[in-house]
């Protein structure tokens, strides 16, 4: 997992002082625990809410899930072999102002480019959960294909640019994300079709 943004992106995390170094201490720490849980499945998720809570409270004194807690896919976790329309879960908190979090998924491949899955939403602001079924990684002839499941943030222009192309479902991104957007969180999953995959419809129709 990626802690923080990508440095080549213009869209940077805001600095928080003491908060900020504290907050960059028990990270890793954070991630370990988070990593373990996730092979429990969902109920992990929501089993790990109060660890989420408490981790943000030791820091600011405020309960909660906040905008400083990490947004971070949960599940599945990196080098996992996955269907090919999995389920992606995770934790992050409610974007505020115009900012957003998306899924973008990114075949590891020469031809492969970048497809912008579906914008992540908590579905409880409290806890920051959220999940994302039937994810599309590649067609028919793609198993045992490396797939980069990547957790973008988004602002401003950014922000209403990816809101129309899912609107007009045009999930195609190029050869690079684009900027300024930031990759806050990856996981590089192994699509498995045991058993064979039979491609169901999936809500965004985004091959790899």
């Amino acid at each position: 997992m990626i802690e923080g943004t990508d440095t080549s992106s213009d869209v940077q995390a805001p600095a928080d002082g003491d908060a900020s170094k504290r907050r960059g201490r028990n990270t890793p720490v954070l991630v370990a625990v988070i990593t373990a849980l996730a092979t429990c499945g969902g109920s992990a998720i929501t089993a790990m809410t109060p660890m989420v809570s408490g981790w943000w409270q030791s820091i600011t004194g405020k309960p909660g899930v906040s905008p400083k807690t990490p947004a971070l896919i949960v599940s599945p976790v990196g080098g996992e072999r996955v269907s090919c329309r999995p389920t992606i879960r995770g934790v992050a908190p409610t974007p505020e102002g115009q900012a957003a979090y998306w899924l973008v998924v990114h075949g590891r491949y020469s031809t492969s480019e970048y497809y912008l899955s579906r914008e992540v939403v908590p579905s409880d602001a409290r806890t920051g959960q959220w999940d994302l079924g039937q994810v599309e990684l590649g067609g028919i002839a793609d198993a045992g294909k490396e797939y980069e499941l990547m957790l973008v943030r988004t602002d401003g222009d950014m922000t209403t640019s990816f809101k129309g192309r899912l609107q007009r479902k045009e999930f195609l991104l190029g050869s690079e994300l684009p900027k300024p957007s930031a990759r806050i969180d990856e996981v590089t999953v192994i699509r498995n079709d045991e058993p064979p995959c039979r491609l169901p419809p999936s809500p965004s129709s985004a091959e790899g």
